[in-house]
């Protein structure tokens, strides 16, 4: 109990912790809207607009299996986060900017449809999170120096 304290006392782990949260809070939205079959409709155009073929059909237990060993994963390196060494935090900043990006696709998916579209009434909190997660990345205050 403890060690929860203290890691709840920390600005980055604390920012972790809510990005994470955020992502499951996405993640359901996703699954109760029916993401996959918008997004398997989209991967032969988004293959011939890229020229990359490795965009892959998702099947539901494929997607939904992965998003969760990716959560565990990523709640299993909290205390990593506490740490607060700089590969970690480049993990950290990283995950906060393509959270932000995601949200954003999600709302331009939306305008550009004229309708609400799967995972958009949470990308704003999607967004918000990753951005408090990459301010906090960015910010070095918040985390010790050197490489180790």
């Amino acid at each position: 109990m403890v060690a929860i304290r203290i890691v709840l006392r920390d600005p980055k782990a604390v920012a972790w912790l809510v990005l994470l949260t955020a992502i499951s809070l996405h993640v359901i939205d996703e699954a109760l809207t029916n993401f996959l079959s918008e997004f398997n409709a989209l991967v032969p155009l988004a293959r011939s607009l890229t020229g990359v073929a490795a965009i892959p059909h998702l099947s539901g237990e494929i997607w939904l299996g992965g998003v969760l060993i990716l959560l565990v994963a990523g709640l299993a390196l909290t205390p990593i986060v506490h740490r607060g060494h700089l590969p970690i935090r480049v993990v950290a900043t990283a995950l906060g900017v393509l959270m932000i990006l995601n949200a954003c696709v999600h709302i331009a998916w939306s305008v550009a449809s004229g309708s609400l579209m799967p995972g958009a009434t949470t990308s704003p909190i999607l967004g918000a999170a990753g951005a408090f997660m990459a301010v906090r990345g960015l910010n070095g205050r918040y985390w010790r120096h050197g490489s180790t």
